[in-house]
């Protein structure tokens, strides 16, 4: 409910052309939505980790409020640090509210695991039916790159991080995934800084 009352309000507000469609529905609130999620995000049920989801992503590109998408994440991602989705999505949180220093050890230590099996450079890991690892990889290259670019201004790096993200994509001929467009446009800014530009 919490969900629905948060989008029922805070959407239209964006899109508002959804006005007349939405008249058809009950009305909503985005604070008793928030309070609702924030309720069942504390409540040890099994549909906790998918409040804390949802709440990341209201946090970050809704309310704009980074410490609390970090705070949120944070609790799965230390309570369960093998899973490698909550870890991904705890260094989006970290990228997003611009701590690019505590986030670049942590990819690094990640990224330098998967760097150190054996043809992670000239095949593919997982399997093109199945390419979990491939995907999970592009999006954390991605956010080493942001992290190096904004964060320590590290021209270099970044470029390699971008590369090395959509570098994945092609070895799992994944033709389509949200981090690459973001890739290309960070690598012609990169080499724009540079004084590269074709």
């Amino acid at each position: 409910a919490g969900i629905y009352h948060y989008y029922a309000e805070a959407y239209p507000e964006e899109h508002p052309y959804l006005n007349p469609l939405l008249a058809l529905f009950p009305d909503g609130s985005a604070k008793v939505g928030l309070e609702e999620m924030e309720k069942s995000a504390k409540v040890k049920n099994f549909t906790q980790v998918e409040s804390i989801f949802y709440l990341t992503d209201v946090y970050i590109f809704w309310e704009q409020d980074y410490q609390k998408a970090i705070d949120n994440i944070y609790s799965l991602n230390s309570k369960n640090p093998s899973i490698t989705w909550f870890f991904a999505e705890y260094a989006r949180a970290l990228v997003f509210g611009g701590r690019y220093e505590k986030v670049i050890p942590h990819l690094e230590k990640v990224i330098g695991l998967f760097e150190a099996i054996d043809g992670h450079e000239d095949r593919h890991i997982a399997s093109t039916e199945s390419p979990l690892t491939a995907k999970l990889m592009i999006r954390l290259y991605h956010y080493y790159g942001k992290a190096l670019l904004k964060g320590r201004g590290d021209v270099g790096k970044a470029i390699e991080a971008f590369k090395n993200s959509l570098h994945q994509a092609e070895l799992c001929k994944i033709p389509a995934y949200e981090y690459i467009p973001g890739d290309y446009v960070y690598l012609g800014y990169c080499y724009d800084r540079l004084g590269l530009r074709t």
